[in-house]
């Protein structure tokens, strides 16, 4: 299961960025900077992609799954109710917490989720 979510993770990404070049090609950006490389480090992508990966991998499956519905499936807040069978402010708050969960550890909060919930010692 995790093997395929990350793989639909990666393809989702590309697929952003694929699309974000085609829609700086048709503005036809003529702003240039001296100095700045046309194209950002594959590492420092790479790795914050991992980053990423293994932030999701340790949100509560109620947050992962409603996360991926929505982020990922590009699913409205009423489809993934229904997919989920909760109420939509159900969905709005896992959505909300998983999200700033994700932002936390992003940011330099590296502790597991759960070790900070106080359930692993």
């Amino acid at each position: 299961m995790r093997g395929w979510l990350y793989t639909i993770l990666y393809h989702r990404f590309l697929t952003d960025r694929h699309r974000e070049r085609r829609r700086n090609a048709r503005q036809g950006s003529t702003d240039f900077e001296v100095g700045r490389p046309e194209f950002e480090g594959e590492q420092e992508a790479a790795l914050v992609h991992r980053d990423l990966l293994r932030a999701f991998a340790e949100l509560p499956e109620e947050q992962r799954s409603v996360l991926f519905l929505v982020t990922v499936e590009d699913l409205s807040y009423g489809e993934a109710a229904r997919i989920l069978g909760v109420p939509i402010g159900t969905v709005m708050s896992r959505l909300s917490r998983g999200r700033e969960r994700l932002r936390r550890y992003l940011n330099g909060d590296r502790l597991p989720f759960k070790a900070r919930l106080g359930t692993v010692k």
